[in-house]
């Protein structure tokens, strides 16, 4: 009778004692269960704010390149570079070529044609012909781009002799996609209070070839606003 008194309390205590570690058993694992699913949760947002993020540069990086090859079309031109052989491109040409559809088609909202100084010869804004002091915002806000793209001018300029050689790549005129000769500058910035893409490029020929007095460049800056 006296060993079954204490045979009792010590079966009670080893009940409770397996209990207790059936209970912390389930609690860890509950604990476990938690920590990974809100891990997961964490990994899980964190991976979907990396695929935006790499969504949104990859589309930036698109826009960015569409604005350089639309602008090649224009300062990549033979007849764009023979016009300016007086320093300002003619009312005609203006009219004929690029009011209108750079802004319609391609969205430019600023074409502003100018030499490594600032002085402006010609300016379009939403496809329309202004006065040339009217573009002194923007190609401010763009004077740093101005200058990278004439380094890169300069870089690629080789004295012949009495001529100038354009030291790049030969565009292959068989390419579907617009030429881009390389030397040009660009960059995601405000311009006048609105984000867009500038780009900055000296006008040059499609010979690559350039005649001593035409030594010093006219620059054409294009800004297009950023798209939805």
């Amino acid at each position: 009778m006296i060993e079954q008194k204490f045979r009792q309390p010590k079966q009670n205590r080893a009940v409770w004692a397996i209990h207790a570690a059936c209970t912390l058993v389930a609690i860890l694992t509950i604990a476990s269960l938690i920590f990974v699913l809100n891990r997961s949760v964490v990994e899980a947002d964190r991976f979907g704010r990396s695929a935006e993020r790499r969504l949104v540069t990859n589309e930036l990086r698109h826009q960015m390149e569409a604005a350089v090859q639309f602008q090649a079309q224009v300062s990549f031109w033979d007849d764009t570079y023979d016009e300016l052989a007086t320093g300002r491109l003619s009312d005609a040409f203006v009219a004929e070529q690029l009011a209108g559809w750079l802004w319609e088609d391609y969205g430019f909202s600023w074409l502003i044609f100018s030499d490594a100084d600032g002085h402006v010869s010609t300016a379009l804004k939403d496809g329309l012909a202004i006065p040339a002091q009217a573009a002194e915002g923007p190609l401010r806000d763009a004077a740093d781009l101005v200058d990278e793209a004439r380094r890169r001018y300069d870089n690629a300029l080789r004295n012949n002799g009495g001529t100038y050689t354009l030291d790049i790549p030969q565009p292959n005129r068989q390419s579907v996609t617009p030429i881009v000769p390389g030397i040009h500058a660009v960059d995601m910035r405000e311009v006048q209070g609105q984000m867009s893409i500038a780009v900055v490029q000296a006008v040059i020929p499609e010979t690559l070839q350039l005649a001593a007095n035409r030594r010093k460049p006219v620059f054409m800056v294009s800004v297009r606003p950023l798209t939805a």
